[in-house]
Order: structure tokens, then C-alpha cells, then sequence
């Protein structure tokens, strides 16, 4: 409308004989208007974009350092347990070298060999029993991480969802569902980026069709119409 107003007062003061100059300032003034509208917006949205990939990147990157500083436990860990193993296993068999021995000398070979397997078998049975719940711990302790770092993730989306919309929005936004009255920015937080948009400038309005949940050939499970920038409402095939 500001625009329209400015090319009625523009077009009779450049046709003027008089002062061509006018018209001509006023037309400067219009298109600058017309810019700053246009060009604002996408750098708002444009900042903000970055601002979530930063935060994402923050995110991933605590996670990978937390996956390497695991994995550099596990073979701390492991290492550890192979070296105590063998110290063990170097130890019972000095001692069954040294309890063979005497009880060979005596006469019970047979008894020697049936408590070396199982004194071999408990230990083993022992050894695998630490192994497995030193094991599990660790997957729980990863796993109880993991939904933290989730969480805390879902909460900062929250809270600057809250921030930049409302809480009631932020709802509707987290529903993941289209409403009458929301803006160009809630439904792209909602859904995500459209398919494909289709435009109609009008002289009062302008209307954007979003598409989403592609069927075939320029068919579509949603589409969504927005005047001037604000859900009015949408299409959806099941």
C-alpha cells in the first residue's frame, strides 16, 4: 500500500515540466522502502539460520569429543583387564606347574588334571562375568548421556522457541501441525522447508502456497496457503 501511495504522488511530479526532480526523489524514496522491506526479513531469517547450524555444531562437536574421551576409556579399560588377566593367569600357572609337580609325585595325576580345568573354568567364568558387567555399565552410563544430551537439547529449542514466538506458539510449533494465524517463520519451524512454493501477487495481498509430502507429479499430501506472510488455511490428503 506504502509502495502504491508513493508511485501515485511520483507519477504526475516526474511528468511535471515544472520539477521532474521530484518525482524522481520520491521514486528513490519508494524503492529503498521497497528494499528495506524485502532485504530485512531475509537477513533476520538468514542470521537466525546460522545461529541454529552454530548451536548444532556446538552440540555435535560435544558429542564427538564425549564418543572419543569413551572410546579412549574403553581402551584404557580393556587394556587394563588384559593385563591383569594375564598377571593372573601367569600366577595360577606357576601354581599349577608347582601343585602338578608335587601331586604327580604322589601319585595323583588324575585329581591334578580335574581341578586344573576347573580352576581354569571358574576363572574364566569369572573373568568373562567382570568383562560383561563392566560392559554393561558402560552402555548404560552412554546411553543415560545420550538422553541428557537429547533433552538438553530439546529444552534449548524449547526455550528459543518460546523466546522468539511464545509459549502458546512454541506448543503449536512442537505439535508439528499448521493453524490459521500463524506466520511464514512458525510453519517452516513446524514442518520444515516447503517442497516447493507456489506465489500470487495480488493488489491487496500476496498468497504463498507451501507443498509438503510429495505423492507424484505436482501432487501433494499438504498444502498450506498463506496471505501476506499469516496462514489462512490448508489442503491435506491422507
Amino acid at each position: 500500500m506504502i509502495v502504491l501511495m508513493g508511485l501515485a504522488l511520483a507519477i504526475p511530479q516526474f511528468n511535471s515540466p515544472k520539477d521532474p526532480l521530484t518525482g524522481l526523489s520520491v521514486l528513490s524514496l519508494v524503492a529503498a522502502s521497497l528494499m528495506t522491506m524485502v532485504v530485512v526479513p531475509i537477513l533476520v531469517v538468514r542470521r537466525r539460520r546460522v545461529e541454529r547450524e552454530h548451536q548444532d555444531a556446538t552440540a555435535r562437536a560435544a558429542y564427538e569429543q564425549e564418543a572419543a574421551r569413551i572410546q579412549a576409556w574403553n581402551q584404557a579399560e580393556a587394556a587394563r583387564a588384559r593385563a591383569a588377566y594375564e598377571q593372573e593367569a601367569a600366577r595360577i600357572q606357576a601354581w599349577n606347574q608347582a601343585e602338578a609337580a608335587r601331586l604327580q609325585a604322589e601319585g595323583e595325576a588324575a585329581r591334578v588334571k580335574a581341578w586344573r580345568e576347573s580352576e581354569a573354568t571358574r576363572f574364566r567364568q569369572e573373568e568373562e562375568a567382570r568383562t560383561r558387567a563392566a560392559q554393561e555399565a558402560e552402555t548404560e552410563r552412554i546411553r543415560a548421556a545420550r538422553e541428557a544430551e537429547t533433552a538438553a537439547a530439546r529444552q534449548a529449542r524449547w526455550n528459543d522457541l518460546c523466546g522468539r514466538f511464545g509459549i502458546e506458539n512454541a506448543k503449536l510449533i512442537l505439535g508439528g501441525r499448521p493453524w490459521v494465524g500463524a506466520t511464514r517463520e512458525m510453519m517452516i519451524e513446524a514442518l520444515g522447508q516447503p517442497v516447493d512454493v507456489d506465489e500470487r501477487v495480488l493488489k491487496t495481498k500476496t498468497v504463498h502456497t507451501f507443498k509438503y509430502r510429495p505423492l507424484g507429479k505436482n501432487r501433494f499430501g499438504l498444502r498450506i496457503s498463506l496471505e501476506n506472510g499469516v496462514v489462512r488455511g490448508w489442503d491435506e490428503k491422507t
